[in-house]
């Protein structure tokens, strides 16, 4: 969770120094007090941080297996007993105890590695 949130800052930090930069543009041009400037600064800061729970999904890594144990695909390629399959998109290296034919239906049991343990749909 920590090193999720000061990841989260860190890619914040460009966004206000920009800010910062603007802020101060506009305060030597006399267009905006200091004070003023420092409190929309606060506010923009703020702001990010109560954004966190609402972004943390786009910062964690969702591993390989969550995402495809249990899916159904598409054999590429013969699988006997390896070959490839296609998931959402995704071109796998997989492997089968039962030989499956091209263009069969295959359900994703496990994932070792990068290798989809399939077997036919």
């Amino acid at each position: 969770m920590t090193s999720l949130f000061a990841n989260y800052l860190l890619v914040q930090i460009p966004g206000w120094l920009i800010a910062v930069l603007v802020l101060w543009g506009f305060h030597i041009w006399g267009a905006l007090p200091l004070k003023m400037g420092l409190a929309l600064l606060a506010a923009w800061i703020l702001k990010d941080i109560l954004l966190f729970p609402a972004m943390r999904r786009f910062y964690q890594s969702e591993p390989a297996a969550g995402r495809v144990v249990g899916k159904s695909g598409t054999a590429v390629t013969t699988v006997n007993p390896s070959g490839f399959i296609r998931v959402h998109g995704e071109l796998w290296q997989a492997r089968s105890e039962q030989p499956i034919p091209e263009g069969a239906a295959v359900r994703v049991r496990e994932i070792r590695g990068l290798i989809l343990f399939v077997s036919p749909d």
